[in-house]
């Protein structure tokens, strides 16, 4: 009887270890089958119509299009819908495109710990990815995790480049990234301190060092700002785009996640309590410092590893403070913290030696993480569905699908259209149908908060003035569509509700939607 096989000799750890990662990987392949029949729902269509009516009327955003996304998110939208449509299939084969890339640079800054922990995180991101079902998918600041992502490799395989190409490329890829959203360049003075750091020298040549890379970052961070705002001002929408950015946009950002206007010593009650849930991704927070703490100090990594590893914590708590300034919270604006918190989590793969810990204290960070996993990644309802067979739910629950249909069978070229909506399908239906815009305002929210507020009550003359002018042929009242609350909102519109009386009446009318058409 053989007592010492080569299987037997392997540890419990290892065992569990990649036991655990088989369970996680399989679980990822259904949901990524899973994932491929999902449609667009939430904000992607919203974005997509947008890119649509640049692609195919030459609209300019801002000028023709008043909306708060910046430029960057409108770009890759309109680049989508280039290449691949602007249908679900495009939306679809982007998503997986861009996941793949961003699971590539993962494995890129993540290998240096060892291929378990590059596979772990790899595959833990990927999960809590799917786990938001296709309301996350390709949201502004998913898409955004990538430039950012990108920048911290560059930084940290890039040594044998010039230091001025190093600066450079981090600074380019972070100014991506706030093309999209500028927040999201919080990130950059981390990379820049890490950069620094790593060079093995005086302080003064540090500081200089700090200084040439400073400036190669500024450089690169303003090549795409400048191309965007060149753009903006060579197509007349420099004016609109200040407008909105200076006069809109704090009250816009008024505005908690619920749509409801609080001021004062409540909104920074509110901005505290909100950080503190985390997004609901405190449940990461064990296994990431645990994680941590094995990479640091089981065994002890070099100096140069270890500021790697501070680094990726420096950058999870940038990014878990980003959300609050713009003090809404939703689970998108999480993503770029939950990235990063949940590679860290991934840190919990990497082996203890069996010389130095009982098997007891080297499975423990693996029980975590794979108990934080079951925990964290439970099946959605619509995942179960899918499995037997189920097609995913239909976008607002079929109401996309009427607005479309009804739009496809009536409109006649040179027909526009008003949406009275924000995020309750009109606008997607008109993706569908391909329906022109009547007026600059796809949304209708930003007319029933801060009412008192100069801003506000141009915005509502000037809509009353461009809807006269257009005329458009029908107008879609979404009723069930959020909705602005508390101080100083409305749920009237009577100038609106005038016109629409006198000139309109209803030809379709479903779940929460009713379809006004022009009377000649």
């Amino acid at each position: 009887m053989i007592k010492n096989t080569r299987l037997s000799r392997i540890p419990a750890d290892t065992w569990l270890r990649y036991l655990v990662l088989m369970g996680l990987l399989a679980y990822l392949l259904a949901q990524f089958v899973a994932s491929l029949s999902w449609r667009m729902v939430h904000d992607t269509p919203l974005l997509s119509y947008m890119a649509f009516l640049i692609d195919r009327y030459g609209a300019v955003p801002y000028r023709d299009i008043y909306t708060t996304d910046y430029p960057g998110a409108l770009a890759f939208h309109w680049l989508i819908g280039r290449l691949f449509g602007y249908g679900d299939v495009g939306f679809r084969v982007v998503d997986v495109l861009w996941l793949t890339a961003l699971l590539a640079v993962t494995w890129g800054i993540m290998r240096r710990f060892g291929h378990a922990v590059a596979g772990a995180s790899m595959v833990l991101f990927a999960l809590s990815y799917f786990q938001h079902g296709p309301s996350m998918s390709l949201q502004r600041d998913y898409v955004a995790i990538l430039p950012v992502a990108a920048a911290v490799l560059w930084a940290l395989t890039t040594k044998r480049m010039p230091l001025w190409l190093r600066g450079a490329g981090v600074g380019l890829l972070f100014g991506l990234a706030m093309t999209i959203k500028p927040p999201l360049g919080i990130g950059l003075p981390l990379v820049w301190a890490a950069l620094v750091a790593d060079a093995e020298a005086t302080w003064p040549a540090r500081l200089g060092r700090g200084i040439r890379l400073g400036l190669a970052m500024a450089v690169g961070l303003a090549v795409p700002l400048t191309v965007t705002f060149a753009w903006l001002y060579a197509n007349g929408a420099w004016p609109a785009f200040l407008d909105m950015t200076l006069h809109y946009m704090p009250l816009h950002l008024g505005m908690t996640g619920e749509h409801k206007v609080i001021r004062g010593i409540t909104r920074d009650l509110y901005l505290w309590r909100s950080y503190g849930q985390l997004g609901g991704l405190g449940i990461w927070l064990a296994p990431a410092a645990l994680g941590l703490y094995v990479a640091l100090f089981v065994p002890r990594p070099t100096p140069a590893r270890k500021r790697k590893l501070w680094l990726m914590a420096a950058m999870a708590l940038a990014y878990s403070i980003e959300p609050v300034f713009s003090g809404q919270f939703w689970p998108y604006h999480w993503m770029p913290f939950q990235y990063f918190i949940v590679i860290l989590a991934g840190l919990s793969f990497r082996p203890l030696p069996a010389n130095t810990y009982a098997w007891g204290q080297r499975l423990l960070p693996l029980v975590l993480v794979a108990l934080v996993a079951m925990m964290a990644f439970a099946p959605r309802n619509e995942f179960f569905r899918q499995m037997t067979g189920q097609p995913p739910d239909a976008p607002k629950g079929g109401r996309v699908d009427e607005i479309a249909a009804y739009l496809q069978a009536h409109l006649t070229p040179g027909d526009t259209v008003q949406p009275l909506d924000w995020t309750g399908g009109a606008v997607h239906g008109m993706l569908i149908a391909e329906a022109p815009l009547a007026t600059p305002y796809i949304y209708d929210y930003y007319f029933y908060h801060h009412i008192s507020s100069p801003t506000i009550q141009q915005l509502r003359a000037d809509f009353i003035v461009r809807l006269k002018a257009a005329a458009p042929r029908f107008i879609i009242d979404v009723q069930k569509s959020p909705r602005p609350s508390g101080r100083d909102t409305t749920t009237e519109f009577p100038e609106l509700r005038s016109f629409m009386a006198q000139h309109y009446a209803p030809v379709q009318s479903g779940d929460g939607y009713v379809i006004y058409e022009r009377q000649q």
